[in-house]
């Protein structure tokens, strides 16, 4: 039977976007990693006991705290001028309110560098801004790293490749295609992010408080996890156990015996797209000898449902489908093996 044409995204053309969009992404995730690294590792330096100087903000083409702070090192006078790294003018009145809180003549903690200790700031951890941040880029990264899975996963099935089946104890486990419980998790932490960092540019211009944007990041992390292990999805693997002579689809505890299966086939199937077009599906299912057809795994393309079922044939010992083609529409019963 000749295959429909896929009205799924191309592989040659997502590849180039992918790169564009990871291109694009990826100095982001450089830039606020580093002054996230910087920060955190800013809590281990050790502190000493500085005053204030100067204090104000400076509005001249940027707006940013202006602000510089002596210390003491070692019998040493240094001055600071840094507040925290990774500083953006973006709120003025943050700024406005940390220097109304730091006037010149206030005694502060400073943290310095104890490699240069002329290396210095008076805020370590991680703060509004990185935070924020963070939050913004979560969305684009979910969409870079889905892509790619999505990517390495849209090749034909082939037996013959180890991302698709392995040799396990005892057997074979085979990577079924479909969403899985990960996919969800992500796709909640993706739409709950994209609209806080709305939140978080509107209603705090960037610099939200770091306790609020921080743990309600690792609260939304914390329940993507929950409902993503709690919502059902469809079987990501199979494990053919040719030991003992059974079929499992972890985690459901369900097993198929090799004798209840007297073959298996490829079940055509047709189904309307948003664009008023036909979208195609090929499902590989397990004709068993009293029972209902048995869902093993859903295609795309014929070639790959075809590849898995000829797999499978050989691995249960059945005689090959020769001259049956798959079936066409919803309602039609699977044929079995003849022979099987």
């Amino acid at each position: 039977m000749p295959e429909p044409a896929r009205t799924g995204p191309s592989r040659a053309l997502m590849l180039p976007w992918l790169c564009g969009w990871t291109l694009v992404v990826a100095p982001f995730n450089i830039l606020i990693g580093t002054t996230a690294f910087q920060q955190v590792w800013a809590f281990t330096w050790p502190a000493a006991d500085g005053v204030v100087v100067r204090s104000g903000v400076q509005t001249r083409d940027v707006n940013r705290l202006s602000i510089a702070y002596e210390y003491e090192v070692d019998g040493r006078t240094y001055t600071g001028t840094r507040y925290s790294y990774g500083e953006v003018g973006t709120d003025t009145r943050h700024w406005h309110k940390v220097a109304a809180e730091l006037p010149a003549g206030t005694p502060v903690t400073v943290r310095y560098d104890p490699a240069d200790p002329a290396e210095s700031l008076l805020q370590p951890g991680l703060n509004g801004f990185v935070l924020s941040m963070i939050w913004f880029l979560t969305p684009f990264n979910i969409i870079a790293v889905g892509g790619w899975v999505w990517f390495l996963n849209s090749r034909p099935f082939d037996p013959g490749r180890r991302r698709c089946v392995r040799t396990i104890r005892g057997g074979y486990r085979v990577k079924l295609p479909g969403y899985s419980r990960a996919g969800c998790g992500a796709a909640l932490v993706l739409i709950v992010t994209f609209f806080g960092s709305f939140v978080w540019a509107f209603g705090f211009t960037f610099t939200p408080p770091p306790e609020l944007a921080g743990w309600l990041y690792v609260v939304l992390v914390a329940v993507a996890a929950g409902l993503s292990a709690w919502l059902p999805s469809p079987p990501t693997r199979m494990d053919v156990d040719t030991r003992r002579g059974v079929i499992r689809f972890p985690p459901d505890p369900t097993k198929l015996p090799f004798s209840s299966i007297r073959g298996v086939v490829v079940r055509h199937e047709e189904k309307p797209d948003s664009q008023s077009g036909v979208t195609h599906e090929y499902h590989c299912e397990f004709v068993r000898a009293d029972s209902d057809p048995y869902h093993v795994a859903t295609f795309g393309d014929c070639r790959s449902a075809e590849a898995l079922a000829a797999w499978l044939r050989e691995r249960l010992g059945l005689k090959a489908d020769a001259g049956v083609e798959p079936l066409v529409g919803t309602d039609a019963a699977p044929i079995p093996v003849p022979g099987g």
